[in-house]
């Protein structure tokens, strides 16, 4: 039953011949993701390729089977699109698979958190200030830097559990347990006492040298990222802190999805490599 399922929702496809281009499949099922999809995978491809319609499959595994399965690309121009997750931490390397494209951060949210975005979604909202005093009032450097202090140390141990522990809750773990305020920022002892709780269950099966040693190796690997704000889950843990700022300055009456949608018709694409697929 669940195979037909996933068949069917692929199949979608084939009734959209006409809209499309290529033919894009995510994994991403949550309120808004398709729209979200839509919009910045049509300012990424531009004139190259009409994209109108993209089609959710399911979980990564599903997704990543169904383009094993449609490894001939022949015929309509397809593309199977995937989170990194805690992927980018660990250095996973990517299926073998034509048109498997990962994205190059945590999850698409990541490609969302952009300061000139975000000033210009204040400034529509806002009936009297300007943008120096919007770009006060956000703080985003200073609040960027805070979260990848605060949020990049974490996600490393989030990652090491993943590999030796999978059965532990990680980024399920809600970022609001995290905070101390409506602010937006983080509480530093929260966050180190949930590294420590990590921490703590890693060292039932590893030593102390054993879990600095692979720190260690994900930390220098991951430095030449570029930056590390894209290591944390920017739906889980970025999006829900840069709304609490967001109602710290307006009155925010957009839900999640649209406030999503808004910004992501204002940055510019992220999605390096994927047009080469096309």
């Amino acid at each position: 039953m669940l195979e037909r399922s996933i068949n069917a929702r692929h199949a979608k496809a084939v009734f959209f011949t006409k809209d499309n281009d290529v033919d894009i499949y995510i994994e991403d099922s949550s309120e808004g993701a398709q729209k979200l999809f839509e919009i910045l995978l049509q300012k990424e491809f531009g004139d190259r390729a009409k994209i109108s319609k993209v089609f959710p499959i399911g979980p990564r595994g599903d997704v990543i089977e169904k383009c094993r399965q449609n490894q001939d690309n022949s015929g309509r121009k397809r593309i199977y699109i995937i989170d990194c997750d805690l992927d980018i931490l660990l250095g996973t390397p990517l299926p073998p698979l034509k048109m498997l494209y990962r994205l190059p951060y945590y999850c698409i949210e990541n490609a969302l958190i952009d300061e000139g975005a975000i000033l210009e979604f204040l400034f529509e909202e806002d009936s009297t200030r300007g943008i120096l005093n919007l770009s006060a009032m956000l703080e985003f450097i200073e609040w960027k830097k805070h979260l990848e202090s605060e949020l990049y140390k974490l996600f490393i141990y989030y990652a090491i559990a993943k590999k030796h522990r999978p059965e532990l809750e990680t980024v399920g773990f809600k970022v609001n347990q995290l905070t101390g305020d409506d602010t937006g920022f983080l509480s530093k002892s929260k966050v180190e006492q949930r590294i420590q709780q990590i921490k703590d269950k890693l060292m039932e099966i590893l030593t102390s040298d054993e879990i600095q040693i692979e720190y260690v190796e994900i930390n220098n690997r991951t430095q030449k990222i570029g930056s590390v704000i894209d290591c944390i889950s920017g739906k889980d843990y970025i999006l829900p802190l840069l709304k609490k700022k967001i109602k710290k300055i307006i009155t925010l009456s957009s839900s999640t999805a649209v406030l999503k949608n808004r910004l992501a018709i204002k940055v510019t694409g992220r999605m390096a490599g994927i047009d080469a697929l096309i």
